[in-house]
């Protein structure tokens, strides 16, 4: 749901006596540099536009009413509005930019005679409660987004329809920011469909990360759930000690009593904790905080306990403990799991993550690393590491769980989706090492090569596969690479440099 110009709209539905005249909202700062944000109909009437500055709109309008932007009010108008909107749906949250509100509608439409009908009957509620708004439904927040603003009124998109639907749509209903969008302007890519068009392996280091991400969100490829607007309290439990102790079994003890308490909460509410705090609090110091972020979520007390226990071997206390408190800033939804019959012990995959856990709790976040793909041309930064638990961006919300909750990728057969995998070998070097090869001819393939002094004959070469990177990305690297199968035996995977014609081995696939 769409609410064009939504501080505009908050304004005059508080103080209807406005709604007689010419109102502007201005940005807060100098009377002298202040520009106008929204105007009334009545005021662009008069000649009054967006980003004029106030002085300028006075003078088209000598009755103009300026009111400076007041975007708490926005906000708190806006969640008692997503409150009203529960009719609907149970889950109404809030998009990124303030001005729309998202509603949840799966297992909805039914009691409502279908989504058109849900559609319309919103429409014209809001409607009689004084509301412009845009209603759209799709099967992803990105696409209902884009229907909203550039759509008909009231669109309601099939599932099996929404790339459909989106691709004529303009790149502004990606929701991305004006720079990049900027770029796009000066390329000449106006629709959805034109960026699809053109290579995925390319749209990261041209236009930066978030363009595939908006993509794939809008077309079903990456989940991106609608967090609530109402959000649970903090699960945190605390205690405190008659007298301080320093003793380390008082505090062991204290931390096995907490920690159940805690998941207990988080049973309640079907969580896990993804990250785990605790606080030790002294009389005369500031509280030490102990951080453990794990690599699932988790609410085993034993094994937080374990957690827990590492890390406090390594705190050493200026003063007696005369309390501890246990917060879980992050969590996750854990659903419940059926076990087998006889099954004693946590599946395999819950040990795995708990040895994730303790390798980090020992050696640190940053040394416990796993390797991923990253779709870059050229071979050398074609992967990178990334920390086993990583910091999460924003931990003040307990919805943020849902964010991360795994589902399965929707497959669709499209232009846009990613290449197939091009043979590479098991283990590729970092840094390429020169050869000498002799060829049969000048650029050909390579018929003898020499490593480190010692002569190869090549039986068997295949290639060459061209390899090079875009111009936005500075220097300009052309490879010819090539499979070659020395008479032992060996397979390298070589390539020639088309700027000085030289030779390089860069992996090895045995």
């Amino acid at each position: 749901m769409y609410l064009p110009r939504w501080p505009l709209q908050r304004l005059l539905h508080e103080r209807p006596e406005l709604r007689s005249k010419a109102v502007v909202i201005a940005q807060s700062g100098p009377a002298g540099r202040a520009r106008i944000l929204w105007c009334c109909a009545r005021a662009a009437r008069a000649g009054v536009r967006s980003g004029m500055p106030v002085a300028e709109g006075r003078a088209m309008e000598p009755l103009l009413s300026v009111h400076e932007e007041a975007p708490p009010a926005d906000a708190r108008a806006l969640r008692k509005l997503a409150a009203w909107a529960e009719r609907y749906s149970p889950t109404v949250g809030l998009a990124e930019d303030t001005e729309c509100l998202l509603l949840d509608i799966t297992g909805c439409a039914p009691y409502f005679h279908g989504e058109k009908r849900l559609v319309q009957r919103a429409r014209v509620e809001f409607g009689k409660e004084g509301w412009e708004v845009r209603v759209a439904a799709g099967a992803t927040v990105g696409a209902a987004w884009g229907l909203a603003h550039y759509a008909e009124n009231g669109c309601v998109a099939p599932t099996d329809e929404t790339e459909s639907v989106l691709l004529p749509l303009p790149v502004t209903a990606l929701r991305l920011p004006e720079e990049t969008l900027e770029k796009f302007a000066e390329l000449g890519i106006e629709r959805i469909g034109q960026l699809v068009e053109l290579p995925r392996a390319d749209l990261p280091g041209r236009f930066g990360a978030l363009v595939v991400e908006r993509l794939d969100q809008a077309l079903g490829q990456l989940r991106e759930p609608i967090v609530s607007c109402h959000f649970r309290p903090d699960v945190q439990v605390r205690c405190s000690f008659e007298y301080p102790t320093e003793r380390r079994e008082v505090l062991h003890h204290a931390l096995e009593q907490l920690l159940d308490r805690l998941v207990e909460m988080l049973r309640e509410r079907h969580r896990g904790a993804k990250h785990l705090e605790c606080w030790l609090y002294h009389e005369a110091v500031p509280p030490v905080r102990i951080d453990v972020r794990l690599f699932r979520p988790s609410r085993s007390a034993t094994h937080m306990g374990k957690l827990l226990r590492t890390r406090l071997e390594h705190i050493q206390m200026d003063e007696p403990v005369s309390g501890i408190r246990l917060r879980v800033p992050v969590v996750e939804v854990m659903p419940e799991r059926q076990f087998d019959l006889f099954d004693a012990e946590e599946p395999r995959e819950e040990e795995f993550s708990a040895l994730i856990d303790r390798l980090v709790g020992r050696l640190g976040r940053e040394a416990v690393t796993f390797a991923s793909l990253v779709p870059d041309p050229q071979p050398e930064y074609a992967c990178r590491f990334e920390a086993a638990c990583r910091e999460a961006r924003d931990e003040g919300r307990e919805a943020k769980d849902e964010r991360r909750a795994a589902i399965p990728r929707i497959s669709r057969p499209s232009s846009f989706a990613s290449r197939p995998p091009t043979k590479r070998p098991v283990q590729v070097w970092s840094v390429p090492e020169p050869l000498e090869i002799l060829a049969l001819a000048p650029g050909g393939r390579p018929a003898r090569l020499r490593r480190r002094g010692k002569d190869y004959a090549v039986r068997q070469a295949w290639g060459p596969e061209r390899i090079e990177t875009g111009w936005w990305r500075g220097q300009d690297i052309q490879r010819d690479y090539y499979i070659v199968e020395t008479a032992a035996g060996t397979r390298w995977w070589i390539f020639r440099r088309h700027e000085d014609g030289r030779w390089f081995l860069h992996g090895c696939f045995d």
